[in-house]
């Protein structure tokens, strides 16, 4: 989908198994829920706000470039890695049932919210909080 103006893309409970949002850099906010979405490259997406990729077999989901990040609901997916470290903009991230051991939560000092049941996790740092 080449519209490189797109800022609203609502796609849940397609079915889709991939979804290329490369050609889309303006996107503020990404909701792909109820798919069968295996990667999701979102490192042209400096403008991102809010992403909820729930229900997704994604396995990893690097969010480095993203500063202006506030929401990432990932709820329900078979995430193992999840790379928050470059989030120091993210209010509220929900990830119930990943698959992830540990979560880097050190440089997310506006984090109000952090709701993380019935995970894998063993290692939670919010030190810098």
């Amino acid at each position: 989908m080449n519209n490189p103006n797109l800022e609203y893309l609502y796609c849940e409970s397609n079915g889709l198994s991939v979804l290329d949002v490369s050609q889309n850099p303006a996107l503020i906010e990404l909701y792909c829920t109820s798919n069968s979405i295996q990667t999701l490259n979102l490192t042209r997406h400096t403008l991102l706000k809010k992403l909820d990729c729930s229900s997704n077999p994604l396995n990893q989901l690097d969010l480095a470039p993203n500063n202006g990040l506030e929401y990432i609901m990932c709820n329900g997916s078979q995430l193992s890695t999840i790379s928050l470290e470059s989030c120091p903009a993210l209010v509220e991230f929900r990830g119930v049932n990943g698959y992830y051991t540990q979560l880097d939560l050190s440089n997310c000092p506006a984090l109000k919210r952090f709701d993380c049941p019935f995970t894998q996790l063993t290692s939670l740092d919010f030190s810098n909080n």
